[in-house]
């Protein structure tokens, strides 16, 4: 019998999202976290246009894993991807099969299906082709126009797509499967999308602002609300340094160096920048104060930025903390200013844990965020050269 694993199905909850159309996409969101719970994605944004954007999605895939006895070639469980996801309990342990996929994708079908031919719906794109195994399948919805409306062709998706900035109000869905090099196995790839688009209020907009001037993102004031409860007793503080030149990037590849986040700040794309950063760490042992410490937190920054739109900023909700072993990526992201400040600097704050403990990461970077996988050690991290806090160099490491 052939196996699937759903490889990520990201769902959330749209109450309070979307306006009135929020129930109808509540009750898609809802039978999927059914299947596959607490795979939270939602994002709301100022990215520097006077306007807010709020993006809910969720990624599915499968993958039929190849055998010698059915296709001759045995998979190599030590591959980066099967570290993946081993690294994610709820799947390895869960094993999902393709009953669970085909469930998940008539979820998303009748949902969009539904919307599709509502007479609020202004206008709906469908695509859909099966054929010996290979699925294609493409929604595209706009459910409030506004000022500006059309549809346009995206040459990568390979499909009809609604601009967020000109549809207001839309939802995307895209999946496909594709025959693997053995010819009897198959994995697959899908997307689904809301998107809603608010124009801030004119009183929030500077009168002095230029079309769509940024109002950066203002960190100290941010800090103020956040600081007092990272300062709690039972919270240990480590300053730290990381920093790569365009030589280190571009000629050493090391195994430690395994994350690097560029947005596009017009430096080399090799990952060039410097970090400084506070590390905030709870042991081990304090789990459930950890996770308090992460819920204030996120209650705190999800605050903020409603008192404060105008600002540019990119924040995640609910985020929470990886597995011990699989260490910062975009998941811990809770939130990062979207423009340069004066200095050129972007602020982040990440969340993450490892066997140690549990860490939150306040970050200031020129250039590309740049993450060594031993973080929560290193104090200095210098083209490769690594400075580690006293009494956390591996034993191993003889340097």
């Amino acid at each position: 019998m052939k196996r699937f694993i759903i490889i990520s199905l990201l769902t959330v909850n749209l109450m309070n999202v979307s306006g009135q159309n929020a129930g109808i996409l509540d009750d898609m969101f809802r039978k999927m976290e059914a299947i596959m719970p607490n795979q939270v994605r939602k994002i709301r944004a100022n990215y520097g246009k006077h306007q807010t954007e709020t993006i809910v999605y969720a990624n599915a895939g499968t993958n039929d894993f190849c055998s010698k006895r059915v296709c001759g070639w045995e998979h190599d469980y030590t591959d980066s991807l099967w570290n993946a996801l081993s690294a994610v309990p709820e799947v390895v342990t869960g094993m999902l099969n393709y009953e669970k996929k085909e469930r998940l994708l008539y979820c998303v079908h009748h949902a969009l299906d539904s919307i599709s031919t509502l007479p609020s719906t202004v206008e709906s794109y469908h695509f859909e082709k099966h054929q010996l195994g290979i699925d294609t399948v493409r929604y595209s919805i706009c459910l409030n126009r506004g000022p500006e409306h059309r549809i346009t062709y995206d040459s990568l998706l390979d499909c009809q797509v609604y601009s967020r900035e000109l549809g207001p109000e839309t939802i995307t869905f895209n999946y496909e499967t594709n025959q693997k090099f053995c010819g009897k196995h198959f994995e697959g790839w899908g997307h689904i999308e809301y998107s809603k688009v608010e124009p801030l209020p004119a009183s929030l907009v500077p009168a002095t602002a230029k079309k769509y001037e940024p109002v950066c993102f203002d960190w100290d004031l941010y800090l103020q609300s956040i600081m007092p409860i990272l300062s709690q007793k039972g919270i240990s503080q480590r300053k730290f340094k990381w920093s790569q030149d365009e030589d280190f990037a571009r000629k050493v590849k090391d195994p430690n160096i395994d994350l690097s986040i560029s947005y596009g700040n017009k430096f080399d794309a090799l990952a060039v920048g410097e970090t400084n950063g506070t590390l905030f760490f709870i042991p081990s042992d304090q789990k459930a104060f950890a996770e308090q410490v992460l819920k204030d937190i996120d209650a705190a920054t999800l605050k903020y930025v409603l008192l404060h739109p105008e600002q540019t900023y990119a924040y995640k909700y609910n985020t929470f903390f990886n597995s011990p072993n699989y260490w910062p990526r975009y998941d811990q992201e809770m939130i990062r200013s979207t423009t340069l400040n004066k200095d050129g600097i972007q602020n982040f704050v990440y969340i993450g844990a490892d066997e140690k403990g549990y860490c939150f990461l306040l970050l200031n970077t020129k250039g590309n965020l740049f993450f060594p996988k031993e973080f929560s050690s290193l104090k200095f991290f210098v083209n490769g050269e690594k400075t580690y806090f006293k009494g956390m160099k591996p034993k191993e490491d003889k340097r």
